[in-house]
């Protein structure tokens, strides 16, 4: 009788530590995906993708691009730390960029998703616009201020 209370005790003191530590893993924040969102096919641009992690863990980014090309898993990187990554699209249409973050135990955050449009003529972009748009793309807390 007093080997089942013990067990009894040992398990109720045992099983919330393990319950605990399974749960103190946290998925990273889903990523932001920033650079152009028009452009001409053919043409490489450059992508930036950051994701935090709230545990600190490093970060491995999943990529699609929307397009035939094959789908990347980059990483590890620090949690914070900024991906940059070119990529051409090479024919006319739009696409749909996807990322998403996954720490190295595993924890997945949701997918991003950024609209890219191919081509773009934008030499008929009002210039204000175009100037606009850069300001936007540089300054990427302003395009928050905005929403």
């Amino acid at each position: 009788m007093k080997k089942i209370i013990i067990l009894s005790i040992l398990m109720m003191l045992i099983i919330p530590l393990l319950a605990t530590t399974a749960a103190a893993n946290n998925p990273p924040v889903n990523p932001t995906i920033e650079g152009p969102t028009t452009g001409e096919s053919g043409v490489e641009y450059t992508y930036h993708f950051r994701s935090i992690d709230p545990d600190g863990d490093n970060i491995n980014y999943r990529i699609r691009w929307g397009d035939e090309s094959n789908e990347e898993y980059i990483g590890p990187f620090a949690s914070g730390a900024s991906l940059l990554r070119g990529h051409t699209f090479e024919e006319d249409g739009t696409y749909t960029i996807m990322a998403k973050a996954q720490d190295m135990y595993g924890a997945e955050s949701d997918w991003t998703t950024l609209e890219v449009s191919m081509p773009k003529d934008t030499v008929r972009l009002p210039f204000f616009q175009m100037i606009m748009e850069k300001i936007f793309y540089k300054f990427s807390f302003l395009r928050i201020l905005m929403n």
